[in-house]
C-alpha cells in the first residue's frame, strides 16, 4: 500500500489532468457522456504523462530529508539555525522538506486528538514517514526537551514513523553545554523506536553568541561541524536506504 501523503499528491496530479475524478468531486459540470467514445492515442498519452509525473512525485517523496525544527517558540534561535542547515544541505544539492512546529493546526492540542488526528496534521505525520532520514534541530528547555517536540513525537504514527529510519540531531542552548541533555533523550526516544541513530551529533552552545543580526552562523567551526554532520548523514541515509539522494532532486 502507497503512502497516503503520496497517493494524495497522486491524485491531485489525476485531478489538475482531469483523470479517475469522479464528476461529484472534480468535473461537477462535466457532460459524462462523451466517455462511450472510443478514447484517442492523445488522450492515452495524456493519462501515462500524469501517471509517471504521479510516480516520481511519489519516488521524490521516498527519498527526501525532513527537518523538524524541534520548538513553535516565535522567532526562535531554533528556526534560525535551522535554516542554516538547509542552507548546508541545498549547497551538497539535498534539499529539505522543512516541518516547523510552530505551523502545527491548534487542533492538535486536543485532547481527542490521541485517539483521532484532525486533518491538518496529516502533512507532518505523513511528512516524517515518507523521508528517507530526519534531521531533529533542538534546543533545551529546563534542562529538558521542549514540551512541544515531545508532544509531536507522541502524535506521530507508530510504529513506521521511526521504525528503521535514519536521524541526526542538531543540539543548541543558552548555556556552555549546547543542549546535550535533549539530544541524549532524544537518543533514548528514537533509540526505543528502534531509529537508526547517526552518531555524529552538533552542539551549540552559547547560542546568542554564534548569531548575528539576521540569524547567520557566524562561527566558521560551527559551519564546518554542520558540513560535516551533513556529508556523513546524506552518505548514512543513502548505505542505509539504497537511495541516491542527490540523484532523485535532479
Amino acid at each position: 500500500m502507497e503512502p497516503r501523503a503520496g497517493a494524495a499528491i497522486a491524485g491531485q496530479i489525476d485531478h489538475a489532468d482531469g483523470i479517475n475524478c469522479p464528476q461529484s468531486q472534480a468535473h461537477p459540470n462535466r457532460d459524462l457522456s462523451r466517455l462511450s467514445r472510443p478514447v484517442t492515442g492523445w488522450e492515452v498519452g495524456g493519462m501515462r504523462r500524469a501517471r509517471l509525473r504521479g510516480a516520481r512525485v511519489l519516488r521524490i517523496l521516498r527519498t527526501m530529508l525532513t527537518l523538524i525544527v524541534g520548538t513553535n517558540r516565535p522567532g526562535s534561535n531554533t528556526r534560525k539555525v535551522a535554516r542554516n542547515v538547509e542552507e548546508i544541505y541545498s549547497s551538497l544539492e539535498v534539499p529539505l522538506n522543512v516541518l516547523d512546529l510552530a505551523e502545527l493546526p491548534p487542533e492538535i492540542f486536543s485532547p481527542t486528538s490521541y485517539a483521532e488526528k484532525p486533518t491538518g496534521f496529516r502533512r507532518f505525520a505523513d511528512d516524517v514517514v515518507n523521508a528517507s532520514g530526519l534531521i531533529v534541530v533542538t534546543p533545551e528547555y529546563n534542562g529538558s526537551v521542549p514540551g512541544i517536540l515531545k508532544y509531536f513525537i507522541d502524535m506521530l504514527k507508530f510504529p513506521e514513523s521511526f521504525e528503521e529510519r535514519p536521524v541526526c540531531f542538531v543540539g543548541l542552548g543558552a548555556g556552555m553545554w549546547g543542549a546535550l541533555r535533549p539530544v541524549e533523550q532524544l537518543q533514548a526516544i528514537f533509540g526505543y523506536r528502534n531509529a537508526f541513530v547517526y552518531p555524529g551529533r552538533v552542539f551549540m552552545p552559547r547560542v546568542n553568541s554564534l548569531l548575528d543580526d539576521d540569524g547567520r552562523i557566524t562561527d566558521t567551526d560551527v559551519i564546518e561541524r554542520l558540513r560535516e554532520q551533513a556529508i556523513g548523514f546524506i552518505d548514512f541515509v543513502e548505505h542505509l536506504k539504497g537511495v541516491n539522494l542527490r540523484k532523485e532532486q535532479e
